[in-house]
């Protein structure tokens, strides 16, 4: 189906929203649901624990929370370092920019736990391990003599393993105390990372639907010329019509099923 040239620009410029948009939402997925894993791998090492399991499931519990907890504070870090220029590409508004840079300042300033995770990447990144002590404790539900124990697991974080050649970020260690409970950390900074993404996804909803609307309606006038495309659909940009020179392509139906994917996370 032949396009003139504004329709060409007005379908690249959507999908770079929407592919910018895209983005911001399954990289805080991916946070979201390593954040959820760590929950799971805590719960494993417990019973493995409770359990008086054999050393190596009790090894190969403990690995699997450290690979959790390494997998979200780097997907974090993805999230928090990407995320600006994901919405300038998005709305290219450098006032909603300030807006996004200024909310991150203040969640940096005012929170602890943000200074700390985004200040641990570099030790993880370099030494591969962010679990340093793990406590189980247990105490009955009841007074009766029979009464059933409620057992607790926390995962702590030890400041002397921080120094070293990671060069940790040194105002951070001077604030930090000498153990960190890891749960209490990660939920406060999973709240800074979730109104940082309620921002973003302020800034860019509208830009998001409007973009998904016009790629939609493109499809649609082509599927009722050739029929509804049976793979992805590519948007091509040839020298003086020659199908053999192409100056530019890219794809556009995969973005409607980017937001069917939305719906089904919803």
């Amino acid at each position: 189906m032949p396009l003139d040239e504004e329709q060409f620009r007005e379908l690249k410029r959507a999908r770079k929203r929407l592919s910018s948009a895209y983005a911001i939402r399954h990289k805080y997925k991916l946070v979201k649901t390593n954040y959820g894993l760590i929950t799971e791998a805590l719960k494993a090492v417990g019973t493995a624990y409770l359990d008086d399991a054999h050393p190596e499931r009790l090894i190969d519990a403990k690995t699997r929370l450290n690979a959790a907890v390494n997998n979200y504070i780097l997907s974090g870090r993805t999230f928090t370092a990407q995320i600006k220029r994901h919405v300038q590409a998005s709305i290219q508004d450098r006032s909603e920019i300030n807006r996004i840079t200024r909310r991150m300042e203040i969640e940096y300033q005012r929170s602890f736990a943000y200074r700390f995770v985004d200040s641990l990447y570099d030790y993880v990144s370099y030494y591969g391990i962010s679990v340093h002590e793990i406590e189980i404790s247990g105490q009955p539900v009841s007074d009766t003599p029979d009464a059933v124990r409620r057992y607790e697991i926390k995962a702590y974080i030890d400041r002397d393993f921080l120094g070293g050649p990671t060069d940790f970020r040194a105002s951070v260690l001077k604030e930090t105390p000498r153990s960190i409970e890891l749960g209490s950390l990660l939920d406060e900074f999973m709240g800074c990372l979730d109104r940082i993404n309620d921002l973003a996804r302020q800034i860019t909803d509208e830009t998001t639907i409007n973009s998904h609307v016009l790629v939609k309606e493109f499809i649609n006038v082509f599927a009722g010329s050739n029929g509804v495309p049976v793979n992805n659909l590519f948007v091509v940009h040839s020298m003086h019509g020659d199908d053999n020179n192409i100056y530019d392509k890219f794809p556009i139906s995969m973005y409607l099923d980017q937001q069917n994917l939305e719906d089904e996370y919803r």
